[in-house]
């Protein structure tokens, strides 16, 4: 009676014997596909080097491979189409143009600024957006934008009608190398261009700022970081460039002199007194999950 359950075992013991070469294949195969040994590819992000929305991101410039692979663009254009073809895994633009990414493949995981104009002023009269009248300059290339209706919604709200003037930024800059300009109105990328070619040039008072005070909300989102839906970079790099960022943006806020002199080392093509004088006017923000949700709200409530 015995004999019976002795022939069993030795029957599986052969049987396991036999499968286990099979099994070990098995989890080599699945090891050398998925396993811990094969590192995810680097996060592919998107750039435009010569805007300063892109400083929030030089902490992944300084990082490097293998987590990150910066792509430098001469053109937002150049930048779109590369995020529609899925040839970048992200990117950092400005929020009032996600309508020209294809919507759904586009994935906003942070807001990283602020919508903004800064007031540049050739004297010491002007302190906020209510003391404006008479003539004010802007830039051409703000016709029909968020920042203009961001402007017209706070005018109106003050019920003030300055006279808009629009001129082209190179006359705007002649203008300012003549001191022939009482105040105008400039996107950030610009503001230092001004106001280093005189000292009697100041910023008189920030759009984002001015619209905390008066509307009493979150200013409208300026700047995103955005990702593809397909791309495959793991959850953990993407947790790892977003903290970059966030850093990077934290870093500017308490050591903006040492983080210009980063700035400008490591690609920016400015100097880095003129990049110093810019990042205050970015209006840098880290703003992620339901934070978010605010400002891009209002952003569209602009159109």
């Amino acid at each position: 009676m015995e004999k019976g359950p002795k022939k069993q075992n030795s029957t599986k013991q052969t049987v396991l014997f036999l499968l286990l070469p099979l099994l070990a294949l098995a989890i080599g195969i699945w090891f050398s596909r998925f396993g811990a040994g094969q590192p995810s590819p680097p996060l592919k992000v998107g750039l435009v080097f010569n805007d300063p929305l892109s400083y929030c991101a030089f902490g992944l410039i300084e990082s490097g491979a293998p987590n990150y692979e910066i792509h430098s663009f001469s053109s937002y254009e150049e930048l779109f189409t590369a995020f529609n073809e899925a040839s970048i895994d992200a990117c950092l633009m400005y929020a009032k143009d996600l309508e020209k990414l294809n919507p759904y493949k586009a994935r906003i995981e942070a807001v990283t600024s602020y919508l903004n104009l800064i007031a540049v002023e050739n004297g010491k009269t002007i302190t906020s957006l209510a003391e404006l009248n008479g003539d004010v300059l802007l830039p051409d290339s703000l016709n029909s934008t968020a920042e203009l209706l961001m402007l017209k919604k706070m005018l109106r709200a003050l019920e003030i009608e300055p006279r808009l003037v629009f001129e082209s930024e190179a006359g705007l800059l002649e203008r300012a190398a003549g001191q022939e300009f009482g105040i105008m109105l400039v996107p950030p990328s610009m503001s230092a261009k001004v106001i280093m070619q005189n000292s009697a040039y100041r910023s008189a008072f920030s759009l984002a700022k001015q619209w905390q005070r008066l509307i009493s909300d979150t200013p409208p989102a300026g700047s995103v970081f955005v990702v593809h839906e397909d791309t495959k970079i793991d959850n953990l790099r993407l947790k790892s460039c977003l903290a970059s960022i966030e850093r990077s943006i934290s870093f500017m806020a308490s050591k903006r002199k040492k983080a210009a002199m980063l700035i400008a080392a490591n690609g920016f093509l400015e100097h880095s007194d003129n990049i110093r004088k810019t990042i205050p006017h970015c209006m840098f923000v880290y703003l992620e999950g339901k934070a978010m949700d605010r400002p891009l709200e209002q952003l569209g409530l602009l159109s």
